[in-house]
C-alpha cells in the first residue's frame, strides 16, 4: 500500500510563538496578581489554618521531648543493667546494691549473669554505679566489711529468681 498524499515534512507552526509582542514586568505582574488575587476571607481561613497547624506541631513536638526522655532513662537503665551483668559474669566482686539494682530491674539477665560467673583467682572489686533512688540513703550491707554477695552460687541464683537449672 502506498501512501502518496502525506508529506512527512510538513510542519505546523503556532502563529501565537512567532511574534508576541513583548510584555513588561508590571504588566507580567499585573496579570499574575488576577490569577491569585484572594479576598479577605480566604486570607482569614489560611491564616487560622496555618495558626492551627503550628499549634499541633508544637503539641507533637511536646509529646515527643516527652517520649524521647522517657527513653533515654529505659536505656539509661538498661545500660547500667548490662555493665553490672557482666561484672558479674567476669567473677568480679560488685557491689550488693548493684546486684540488687539488676535483680529488681532484669530478674532473667541477673539470673544468667550468676549461672556464667567465672571464678577469678583476684577479682577486681568494684565501687557502686547503679543511682536507685530508694538504695542512696541507705547504707550498703556488705559494702564495709568487703562480703561476698549472698547468691555466690548458680543454684540459690536460680532459686532466688525462680528459673530451673539443669544439673
Amino acid at each position: 500500500m502506498r501512501i502518496e498524499h502525506i508529506n512527512p515534512y510538513r510542519y505546523v507552526v503556532d502563529q501565537n510563538l512567532i511574534k508576541q509582542p513583548e510584555k513588561t514586568e508590571g504588566e507580567i505582574d499585573a496579570l499574575e496578581m488576577k490569577k491569585y488575587e484572594l479576598t479577605e476571607e480566604d486570607v482569614e481561613t489560611l491564616r487560622n489554618a496555618k495558626e492551627a497547624h503550628r499549634v499541633r506541631m508544637n503539641e507533637l513536638l511536646k509529646i515527643s521531648v516527652k517520649q524521647i526522655k522517657e527513653e533515654r532513662e529505659k536505656m539509661k537503665v538498661m545500660l547500667t543493667c548490662l555493665e553490672i551483668s557482666r561484672r558479674i559474669a567476669a567473677g568480679d566482686k560488685v557491689p550488693q546494691a548493684d546486684h540488687q539494682y539488676l535483680m529488681k530491674h532484669d530478674p532473667a539477665l541477673y539470673a544468667r549473669s550468676i549461672i556464667r560467673r567465672f571464678p577469678k583467682q583476684n577479682p577486681y572489686e568494684y565501687k557502686r554505679i547503679s543511682e536507685d533512688d530508694r538504695c542512696k540513703g541507705k547504707p550498703q550491707a556488705g559494702a564495709a566489711d568487703g562480703a561476698e554477695p549472698p547468691l555466690s552460687s548458680p543454684s540459690e541464683a536460680a532459686e532466688a529468681v525462680s528459673i530451673t537449672v539443669p544439673t
